[in-house]
């Protein structure tokens, strides 16, 4: 890595951190973030918001902390190409994909701020996924300045096995569901379930059922004017029994 790509790293790493505290208790304030780092609170923010640098010294001193929070070692970040290690962190935080729908709503504004709000998630986070899906090209300034999807296909990018990261995206939405069963009317959202037993061939045809489900809601929200929200589907299919085997 170069001097440039190596602070952009090393800030992407500390947010991330950051991130990672603040899911397990959003309370925690940059402020208790900065005494557990050793600096004060005015450093970290400059930090988190790229406005300083992160000197090899700060970062060797705040190494230990950045670390043990991120999914990925340091070194394993080193030998990772980047575009990978972007199309990873896309697709494992569910409001980048959000944020590309935003832009089809008729009041969206190009506005950090207003896109945290709306999907109620910090700024730095709405910041963070902004600057990334820039950086990969999912996102674009028009000639009036407005930010529009470019439409990329996420599955021709990079080369990096995303497997692990569409579980950490399904374990998001799925929490999801369960915010919205708790915070939601029932006359904004539909949450179903069914219990059924079946010969373990057919699942295969299930699947095709669920695929023409989530094609036919997509040409709906394509012939949609006017858009003023942002859905979230999630379908899951699976066995609760035990394998006879394994019984």
């Amino acid at each position: 890595m170069n001097k440039s790509e190596t602070q952009r790293e090393r800030h992407r790493l500390l947010k991330e951190a950051y991130l990672k505290k603040r899911e397990r208790n959003p309370r925690f304030t940059i402020r208790a973030f900065a005494a557990q780092l050793g600096m004060n609170s005015g450093t970290l923010s400059r930090l988190l918001s790229e406005k300083q640098p992160i000197s090899e010294k700060v970062f060797e001193k705040i190494r230990d902390v950045v670390i043990a929070e991120v999914p990925w070692s340091a070194s394993q970040y080193e030998m990772i190409p980047k575009i990978d290690i972007e199309i990873f962190r896309l697709i494992t935080r569910w409001y980048h994909f959000a944020i590309l729908e935003l832009t089809y709503l008729k009041d969206f504004q190009s506005d950090i701020q207003w896109i945290a709000k709306r999907l109620n998630i910090s700024i730095i986070e709405a910041d963070d996924a902004v600057r990334r899906l820039f950086r990969l090209e999912f996102l674009k300034e028009d000639p009036e300045g407005r930010w529009v999807d470019t439409q990329a296909d996420l599955s021709t990018v990079g080369t990096v096995d995303t497997h692990q990261a569409l579980k950490m995206y399904q374990h998001e939405v799925l929490d999801l569901a369960k915010t919205a069963l708790d915070h939601i009317s029932s006359k904004e959202r539909d949450c179903t379930s069914l219990t059924v037993s079946m010969n373990s061939s057919m699942i295969e045809e299930v699947r095709k059922i669920l695929s023409t489900a989530r094609r036919q809601i997509n040409a709906l929200s394509a012939q949609s004017a006017d858009r003023d929200e942002v859905y979230q589907l999630s379908l899951a299919f699976f066995p609760l029994t035990q394998k006879r085997k394994e019984i």
